[in-house]
């Protein structure tokens, strides 16, 4: 597949098959759990802190008509609303994808038991934020698992989905209107062209 920026052809290529093993994507399903206090993924995982809402594969509609899904965690027993920080990535919400700490030797240092197994990868782990009031977002990106489109990164086109998906998650019921980009990599370098598009709007 091609297609053109300017009079520049661009090549394409399909990403990772969702259906390969290692991509470690069970498919769209739409759903929302409550996680008890003390929840673990698996026995060696981190437990939660916190009663935590978990709202998998929510639909984030961006301004070309295209849907692409996040996750939620947001704590249950708080009667206000909450600040959301958003890790924004092609790598696999909330434990999917490819990419994780196994990968690196002796996992730099941290232990399977130190994180829940439910954070994306270079992003915060929703067990140690939801009990500090926050709720965490895990975004696919456009093109990634279960987001409709092409993958797009390091320009404007990338900025303006970030963008479409902050002003969406505002709007939601549960948060408070304030939202932060987290995560580092991809992640941070995204962010900058997510909130440059603040000063276009």
């Amino acid at each position: 597949m091609v297609f053109r920026v300017g009079n520049i052809d661009v090549l394409q290529k399909p990403t990772t098959p969702t259906t390969e093993p290692i991509a470690k994507y069970d498919g769209l399903k739409p759903s929302v759990t409550e996680l008890p206090a003390g929840f673990q993924k698996t026995a060696g995982h981190r437990a939660f802190r916190a009663k935590t809402i978990f709202e998998k594969d929510i639909a984030v509609p961006l301004r070309d008509g295209a849907t692409i899904r996040a996750d939620v965690f947001r704590p249950a027993d708080v009667v206000h609303k909450v600040p959301a920080l958003v890790a924004w990535s092609p790598y696999g919400k909330s434990g999917t994808g490819f990419f994780s700490l196994d990968l690196v030797p002796g996992r730099v240092g941290v232990s399977q038991d130190r994180l829940s197994g439910f954070e994306c990868f270079e992003g915060l782990d929703p067990a140690e934020w939801t009990a500090r009031g926050y709720a965490i977002v895990n975004v696919d990106a456009r093109g990634a698992f279960g987001s409709e489109g092409d993958l797009r990164w390091f320009g404007s086109a990338e900025g303006r989905d970030g963008h479409d998906a902050i002003e969406h998650l505002a709007t939601l019921p549960w948060c408070s209107g304030k939202i932060g980009l987290v995560g580092n990599s991809w992640l941070a370098a995204a962010q900058w062209f997510i909130a440059a598009e603040q000063l276009r709007t």
